[in-house]
Formats: C-alpha cells, sequence, structure tokens
C-alpha cells in the first residue's frame, strides 16, 4: 500500500510539471486566485511606493523580469494633467505611435470621435504587432531588428471612465495582445492631497481635491489656444470639478488586464513624469533598447523645451495650422539654431568691432541722403541721424592680413585683390544707386540699395545707415538684416518695420577710400 502511495504522488507531480510545460509552451496563463493573507501581505509590503499592481486578492503578473514584444502605455488623469506632454516626450524620444484621443476627435465627424478612436486605436496596435512579427521556426539570428519604435504604443485619453478603458481593453483582447508577449502599462495621475473617498458606484478610493483641480486649471490657462479639447473660461474650473467627481477609480477586474498599474505625482514636471515611466519599463527589463536614464533624461528635457517653445509660437499666432508635433518641434529646433549662429554671428562682430575701427574700407559715399536726413527729420524722434551716410564696400586689414580679413567677410584671398584693384581703378567716379527698401527696427533705420553691375562689394546685403538709437551696439545693422531674413516667409508679428519703395529712389554719389582719420 505504501509503494502504490508513492507511486501515486510520483505520478501527480509529473502531471502537474507536465502541465506547467504545456502552459508555458501555449503562454496559458493561470486563473488569478486569491493568494494566503500572509503571502499577500508580504507581497504588498515588498511593492514599491506608486505601485498598486499587487492589488488585494491577486497576484502582480509577470513577476520575472523579461523582454516584451511590444509595450503599450496607457495614461489616467484628468485634462490638464500633463498626459499630452508626457506623450509627446515620449514619443519624440523613443518614437512608436501616439495615440492621441482629443487631435482624433476635433478632425472626425462631430458624431463619431468614439468609433474614429477605436478605429485607429486597432490599426495601431495591429501595425505594432505586424512590425514586431517573427516568421514561425525562424531562428534568432536570421531575425530581423525591429526597428526604433516599432514596438512602442501610447495611448492618450483621460480614461477616468471605465468605459474608457474598456474601449482600449477590448481592442487589446481582439488581437490577443498578452497572449502574444506584449504587456500594458496603467500610469495614472494623482495629486498629494488627494484624499480617500466614494466614487458614484460606492467604491472606496482616492478622489480629486481641489488642489487637483487647480493645478490642472492653472495648465490649461498657461496653455491657452494650444490645448485642443479646452480653452481658458470662467466655466473651466466647474468642468473640471464635474470630471473629477465622475473619475471612476480601477476596478480589480480591470487590474489583471494590465501589467503593471503605477500612479505618479501630476505635480511633477512632463520631462520628470517621462523618466518615472521609462524607469518602470526599464526595472521590467520589457524594453532593453531604452538606454541608460542619464541619457534619455537629457533627451526628454530637450524635447520638452522644444515642446514648450512651439506651443509658444501658437499662442503668438505664428502658425496657421498645428501640424503634427515632431514636425513643429523641429521647426522650432531650426528657429533655435539659427538664432545661436546669428548670436555666435554678433559676437564675432563685436569681437572685431575695435579692430575694425583701426581699419581702412572702400564706400560708395551719398552726402545728398545726409542732407535729407538733418533738413527733413523723418527718422523716430529717439534715433540719432547718421554722421556720415555711405554705403560700406569692402573692408581693407590695417595689419596687412589680407587672407584674415578676406575670411572674415566670406571671400577668397585672390577675390578681395581683384575687387581692391577695381575700386582702385573707379575711384572717385560717380555712379547712381537704387533704394528700395526701408527697414526699421527698434534700434536702426536703414535703406537697402541697388548698385550698379560694375561697383564690386563684399556686402552682400547692400545698405545705408540712416539713422540709430543711441546706445545701440554695432552688430545691431546685421541683426536687424538677419531678423528680415528669418521673417521673409513667417505669418506671424513682425519684429522689424519693412516698406517697399513704390518706385526705386535713385540716389548719386562717389566711390572712396575711407580713411580712420577721416
Amino acid at each position: 500500500m505504501a509503494e502504490e502511495g508513492k507511486e501515486e504522488k510520483a505520478q501527480e507531480k509529473a502531471i502537474a510539471r507536465l502541465s506547467l510545460a504545456i502552459r508555458a509552451i501555449l503562454k496559458i496563463e493561470e486563473d488569478p486566485r486569491p493568494e494566503p493573507p500572509l503571502k499577500r501581505a508580504r507581497a504588498d509590503g515588498d511593492a514599491s511606493p506608486g505601485d498598486t499592481s499587487a492589488v488585494a486578492g491577486q497576484r502582480s503578473p509577470e513577476d520575472t523580469v523579461t523582454p516584451a514584444r511590444c509595450v503599450c502605455v496607457m495614461l489616467l488623469g484628468m485634462r490638464g494633467s500633463g498626459k499630452t506632454a508626457v506623450c509627446n516626450i515620449l514619443h519624440e524620444v523613443t518614437g512608436g505611435a501616439h495615440i492621441h484621443y482629443d487631435e482624433i476627435g476635433a478632425s472626425s465627424p462631430k458624431k463619431g470621435p468614439r468609433k474614429a478612436y477605436t478605429r485607429e486605436l486597432r490599426a495601431a496596435l495591429a501595425r505594432t504587432l505586424q512590425a514586431t512579427r517573427h516568421k514561425k521556426g525562424e531562428s534568432p539570428e536570421a531575425r530581423q531588428p525591429i526597428g526604433e519604435g516599432d514596438n512602442f504604443l501610447l495611448i492618450d485619453r483621460t480614461n477616468i471612465l471605465r468605459s474608457q478603458r474598456m474601449d482600449a481593453i477590448v481592442e487589446m483582447q481582439k488581437l490577443k495582445w498578452k497572449q502574444r508577449g506584449c504587456r500594458t502599462l496603467l500610469v495614472e495621475f494623482v495629486h498629494p492631497n488627494d484624499e480617500m473617498g466614494y466614487a458614484l458606484e460606492g467604491q472606496l478610493s482616492k478622489r480629486y481635491g481641489d488642489s487637483h483641480v487647480g493645478l490642472c486649471v492653472s495648465r490649461i490657462e498657461q496653455r491657452g489656444c494650444a490645448h485642443h479639447a479646452l480653452k481658458p473660461s470662467a466655466r473651466l474650473r466647474t468642468v473640471l470639478q464635474k470630471e473629477a467627481k465622475a473619475m471612476e477609480p480601477v476596478s480589480p477586474e480591470e487590474q489583471r488586464h494590465f501589467d503593471r498599474h503605477v500612479t505618479l505625482d501630476v505635480c511633477l514636471s512632463p520631462p520628470e513624469t517621462a523618466a518615472e515611466i521609462t524607469k518602470v519599463i526599464r526595472e521590467r527589463g520589457w524594453l532593453p533598447t531604452l538606454g541608460s536614464s542619464s541619457d534619455w533624461s537629457i533627451k526628454a528635457e530637450l524635447a520638452w523645451q522644444l515642446f514648450t517653445r512651439a506651443e509658444e509660437r501658437w499662442r503668438q499666432g505664428m502658425g496657421s495650422e498645428r501640424g503634427t508635433w515632431l514636425a513643429q518641434c523641429r521647426q522650432a529646433q531650426a528657429a533655435e539654431k539659427a538664432v545661436a549662429q546669428a548670436e555666435a554671428a554678433r559676437a564675432r562682430v563685436a569681437g572685431r568691432g575695435q579692430q575694425q575701427a583701426k581699419e581702412t574700407f572702400w564706400k560708395f559715399d551719398l552726402p545728398e541722403v545726409r542732407r535729407v536726413l538733418v533738413n527733413f527729420p523723418i527718422l523716430p524722434q529717439t534715433f540719432t541721424p547718421a554722421e556720415s551716410t555711405f554705403i560700406k564696400l569692402l573692408q581693407l586689414p590695417a595689419d596687412g592680413d589680407m587672407e584674415r580679413s578676406a575670411q572674415e567677410q566670406g571671400l577668397e584671398k585672390q577675390t578681395m585683390e581683384a575687387m581692391q584693384d577695381a575700386l582702385e581703378a573707379l575711384r572717385g567716379e560717380t555712379f547712381e544707386v537704387k533704394m528700395t527698401r526701408i527697414l526699421i527696427s527698434e534700434t536702426v533705420a536703414l535703406a537697402l540699395v541697388a548698385l550698379p553691375p560694375v561697383v564690386p562689394s563684399a556686402n552682400k546685403v547692400p545698405h545705408v545707415v540712416f539713422g540709430m538709437r543711441p546706445g545701440a551696439p554695432e552688430w545691431s545693422v546685421e541683426s536687424m538684416l538677419e531678423k528680415v531674413e528669418a521673417e521673409k516667409d513667417s505669418t506671424g508679428k513682425k519684429t522689424v518695420t519693412c516698406t517697399e519703395l513704390p518706385t526705386p529712389r535713385p540716389v548719386k554719389g562717389q566711390i572712396q577710400l575711407h580713411h580712420p582719420a577721416s
């Protein structure tokens, strides 16, 4: 009898091991069963702060650190909590698909934003699975590497109602998202002052308090017209208070559909929140390609700066269409690069200002313009008329270093020498130039001129300065010309007033050599 009992126990163990092996091969998950109270208490005690994946009566799924085929991040929070900013940062740095409910609703018919969102979400999930699909029986060595961002998906919606969350859960179940090795992270925004309370259906949970609502109101007011769904108004606080009251907490039944459920402080900045989300994904080992936290934080901060600058451009009315966030960021980055180049040019001009003051240069003298400025008060009262009105043609080095001077003016040495010879031959000759445009900024007033073809000039934009505001630096002229070029195709507010002359104004002058002592 004892031997028969041992055989039965061994047979039961073998059957159990075989069952576990089959389940592992087919990726069949066991039904969640309540754990013993002591074991559950230990598991809850080991959970990290803000991590609610260890729910009472359930096990935390996927406790092992294993790479995921795809990762979906679903955000849960009121409007104004920073969901879109966080998703934009994650999308810019990490790539992947960004499903933005408000943007989809704004571009879809009024009666079908939910259907359009569901359709977009289903297509994004299918594309993500397709991009990460491997052929059956294909060896790991023969598999093509997954493209950057192909295994990452962001769901940007308030998701404060259970029906909103179920829209995404149902689509994932249809595609067997979890069974195919994909993971889902639920990120909920909470405020430190949120208190426990009862929801409309009677469930006890954290409720959004006045501090939480006030923070969201202030953020929406700061964003202004850049927010997709809400604009600042007298009813804004009332709308968000109703939204907070209607919030439905995540139920234990919903928890089993998420591999992780974390709560993050809504007071954190978007880069900090994005960094926390990637930290969770990195700790779970879901996406090994995320890189180090230090490098990622730098990229996130840069993406956030570009996003804020793009929104500032929208608020100032500098863009007629919103377009995609990525394109707007790249435009802002190009603008920042142009500003940096302009600052570097101004630094070069300021650095050689004193040296140039001691150097000789060729000029096209226009005394007639000086007489007009003296006899007719055409300049703003805060401006001082120029003591000498001329067009600068070519700067000559005081120390005889032609190569350095040519490089500073963007010329070849041979070209500069040829221009000097030509100007020497034309010295004292009288020519007629034509003023085509008048430019006035806060510090400088000047006119753009068209030179005769026979007169050489190293100045790419020939001009004559009418006057300047007292104390304005010498590089103000170059700065204004750069602004005119940058704002040429812009539809926003201009910083330089440009007046196109209906008929170019002819003015006569002579080519002369200007000496520092003269």
